[in-house]
C-alpha cells in the first residue's frame, strides 16, 4: 500500500485503500482494532451495540470529516474580541439573554454524540473521527456563546439577530460548523433508509416527540423576546417589527427543516405536528422538484 497525497495533502480518503477501506456491514469482531487489522480469535469483545454500518454511516461522513479538520477556529483568537462595541442596555440584555440559552443548547449538542461514541464499532472510524470533530464544534460554540455573555457587561441570563460585526463573525463560523453537522444527519438518515426502509417509522416516532419540543422551545419568552429585540435593533420597534421578523425566521427554520427530512427519505408534511397553515408554510414548496404527494 503506497498511497498518494492530494493536493490538500493525505487525506482519509487516499488511505482508504483495500480492505482497509472497505467498511463493513456487520463488523465480525467487537474489538479495539482498527479496520483491515488481523485480529486474533481470542480477542476481548468489547461489547459494541452500534454494529451495523446502518446505524452510523453516511455517504459524505469521509469528506465531512476532512472539511471539518480543515476549517476549525479558535473562539480566543478568531473571533476580533477588542472591536466589540457597548450597546444599548436592551438589546446588550437581548443578546446575552440569547447567548445564554445558545450556551446550554451547544452543550446539550455536545453530551449526546459523547454518549454514543464508546458503543461504536471501530471499524466505522471515520464516523466515530467525525463525531469527535463535532463534540469539539460544540464545545467551541459554547466556549464562544458563554464569552459574549460575559465579555460586554451583561452576563449569563443568527447572522440577522446579530447587533455588530462582532456577533455576525460568532455566528458566522458557528454556522459553518452546524452545517457539517446537518450534513451528516441528513445523510446518514438517508443511508440508513435506504439499507433499511422500516426504519422510517422508527424515525418518524422520533420526530413526533421532537417537533413539539422544538415548537415548545422556539416560542419560549425568552427566545422569542430576545429576537424580537435584536431583530429590528432594539425595543423601540419590537411590536410592529420584532415579533413579525421573528415570526418570519422561524417559519424559514421550519421550512429548512422540513426540506432537509424530504432530502433524507422522511415525508413529513401529512405527519406533522407542525402548524404549516399557520405559519404560511406551503407542503409543495419543501418537496424536491418532480416528486408528486
Amino acid at each position: 500500500m503506497h498511497p498518494k497525497p492530494s493536493p490538500r495533502g493525505l487525506t482519509m480518503l487516499d488511505i482508504a485503500v483495500g480492505s482497509y477501506g472497505e467498511v463493513p456491514e456487520h463488523p465480525v469482531h467487537r474489538s479495539m482494532a482498527p479496520r483491515g487489522a488481523d485480529v486474533a480469535p481470542d480477542t476481548v469483545d468489547m461489547g459494541y451495540i452500534l454494529n451495523a454500518k446502518t446505524d452510523v454511516w453516511s455517504d459524505n461522513v469521509v469528506e465531512l470529516y476532512e472539511e471539518a479538520v480543515a476549517r476549525q477556529w479558535s473562539a480566543t483568537r478568531d473571533i476580533p474580541w477588542g472591536e466589540l462595541q457597548e450597546l444599548p442596555d436592551d438589546v446588550e440584555h437581548a443578546m446575552c439573554q440569547l447567548c445564554t440559552v445558545l450556551t446550554e443548547v451547544e452543550m446539550i449538542a455536545a453530551d449526546l454524540p459523547a454518549k454514543w461514541m464508546w458503543r461504536m464499532s471501530h471499524d466505522f472510524i471515520e464516523a466515530k473521527m467525525f463525531l469527535c470533530m463535532q463534540i469539539m464544534d460544540e464545545a467551541r460554540h459554547a466556549e464562544v456563546f458563554r464569552k459574549r455573555a460575559l465579555s460586554n457587561g451583561g452576563g449569563l441570563l443568527i447572522s440577522r439577530t446579530a447587533p455588530t460585526d462582532v456577533e455576525k463573525r460568532i455566528l458566522r463560523m458557528c454556522m459553518q460548523d452546524e452545517a457539517r453537522h446537518v450534513a451528516y444527519g441528513t445523510m446518514h438518515l438517508r443511508y440508513a433508509i435506504e439499507k433499511d426502509p422500516d426504519v422510517a417509522e422508527e424515525i418518524h416516532e422520533a420526530l413526533d416527540h421532537g417537533e413539539s419540543v422544538l415548537i415548545d422551545f422556539g416560542s419560549a419568552p425568552d427566545i422569542s423576546s430576545a429576537l424580537a429585540m435584536l431583530l429590528p435593533g432594539g425595543a423601540d420597534d419590537i411590536e410592529k417589527k420584532g415579533f413579525p421578523l421573528a415570526q418570519k425566521l422561524s417559519k424559514k427554520q421550519l421550512t429548512s427543516y422540513l426540506a432537509r427530512c424530504e432530502r433524507a427519505g422522511i415525508s413529513r408534511p401529512e405527519r406533522t405536528t407542525i402548524p404549516l397553515d399557520l405559519l404560511g408554510i406551503d407542503p409543495e414548496s419543501i418537496r424536491p422538484a418532480g416528486v408528486a404527494t
